[in-house]
């Protein structure tokens, strides 16, 4: 995913109708064809690196810390489907057509993982009160 997230601005850079330069691809905010969403695609792009690279290191960032920057997954997913749905492929700045087929599996995409993230969501809440209540046990059985 790293790799097709760096390589998709770059072929921007050798399209004779898009006309971005390189500052464009890493500074996208003047970029001469949707700026505002070119800007969340490549927030999107810098997320994924954090958590590639962090997650090389995650035996001597320990787990809590590589853990805590991890959740920037979220974030950067979120930032990757707006780029997606809200950039027009052609850059030609034509109304956005969310029944386009490219816009429909971007959508159904979304709506996957915002699923899964739920119910990522809602186990550790689970957990969470599982551990919480195992404690409240472990010390009423302490003090008696």
């Amino acid at each position: 995913m790293l790799a097709t997230s760096i390589l998709h601005p770059v072929v921007l850079l050798f399209s004779s109708t898009a006309r971005f330069r390189t500052v464009d691809i890493f500074y996208p905010v003047h970029s001469p064809s949707q700026p505002f969403e070119n800007t969340i695609g490549a927030i999107a792009l810098y997320g994924i690196v954090v958590v590639v690279i962090t997650s090389y290191f995650r035996l001597q960032l320990g787990r809590r810390l590589w853990k805590s920057v991890h959740f920037v997954i979220y974030a950067t997913a979120i930032a990757l489907f707006w780029h997606g749905i809200l950039t027009d492929p052609n850059l030609k700045n034509t109304p956005l057509d969310p029944l386009d087929g490219e816009k429909v599996y971007i959508e159904a995409c979304c709506l996957f993982i915002a699923g899964l993230g739920f119910l990522r969501c809602r186990y550790g809440l689970r957990k969470a009160h599982v551990r919480a209540k195992a404690r409240i046990e472990l010390l009423d059985a302490e003090t008696l």
